[in-house]
C-alpha cells in the first residue's frame, strides 16, 4: 500500500488489523516488478502444471 501510494492516489488504508478501508474495497495488484519478466501465455500445451483447475 505504501508502494503504491494509495492512501493518496485513490483513498484506500489498511488497518491495524490488516482489513481495507473503505470495506467495500477490491484491491489487486498485477505485473508488479522490478525486473522484466518473460511473457509465458503460451498456454496449456507449454506448461509444466498437470494439476491447474483452468488446465484443458
Amino acid at each position: 500500500m505504501r508502494l503504491l501510494d494509495t492512501p493518496r492516489q485513490i483513498g484506500l488504508t489498511v488497518t491495524d488489523s490488516l482489513l481495507l478501508a473503505p470495506v467495500k474495497s477490491v484491491t489487486a495488484v498485477i505485473g508488479l516488478s522490478s525486473e522484466p519478466q518473460p511473457c509465458h501465455k503460451n498456454g496449456c500445451e507449454e506448461c509444466g502444471k498437470k494439476n491447474c483447475e483452468y488446465r484443458r
